[in-house]
């Protein structure tokens, strides 16, 4: 299987890492709708980084590592702010069924 060519593997792992930055921003901005769209584009750019570098990716572009550690620490942000997001949703939607089941009960 081919390796994808270095330039093409740095800008496909440039633009993981931009998407990071779009997802940090639509998450702390309360943007889940944009949000949603740049993760499903940045998950497409994860396949592509696994299939063509996978565990090799940072032996191939060993100059990137620093880029990739603060991706990461943006990455541990963004599921803490998604988790949260996930709880309010949660509790909305909990209290929604609590009225429903009040008003059928009460009808």
């Amino acid at each position: 299987m081919p390796l994808m060519e270095l330039d093409a593997l740095r800008m496909t792992a440039q633009q993981f890492v931009d998407y990071t930055d779009a997802l940090l921003a639509s998450a702390e901005q309360g943007r889940w709708r944009d949000f949603l769209t740049v993760f499903e584009a940045r998950e497409a750019l994860m396949d592509t980084l696994i299939r063509e570098a996978g565990d090799e990716l940072l032996k191939r572009l060993p100059d990137m590592r620093q880029t990739f550690e603060l991706a990461l620490g943006k990455n541990l942000r963004i599921q803490d702010l998604a988790a949260a997001r996930r709880d309010e949703l949660g509790e909305e939607l909990s209290t929604v069924q609590q009225q429903r089941r009040l008003r059928m009960t009460y009808r």
